[in-house]
């Protein structure tokens, strides 16, 4: 039983790790709780370069939050 709840706890906090949101947007995925955040894509412009965005997204962490910060249920936090 020990043994399990170690996993169990491991699992989580590797889940709470952070990710940079250039891996999401090149197919990288999270999952939070029992939910999973995949399919990431940038919509709505007229280039799929990064640099035209003006925006560093290697410098953007993702995180999961299992309680989803303020709402119930999981959610991501953006650092």
């Amino acid at each position: 039983m020990k043994k399990i709840l170690f996993i169990a706890s491991l699992l989580v906090s590797i889940s709470t790790w952070a990710t940079p949101l250039t891996a999401l947007l090149n197919g990288g995925s999270l999952i939070v709780g029992d939910k999973l955040f995949d399919q990431w894509e940038i919509i709505n412009q007229e280039s799929s370069d990064f640099a035209f965005l003006g925006v560093d997204t290697d410098s953007i962490d993702v995180t999961g939050l299992p309680d989803g910060g303020l709402d119930p249920g999981p959610g991501l936090h953006f650092e």
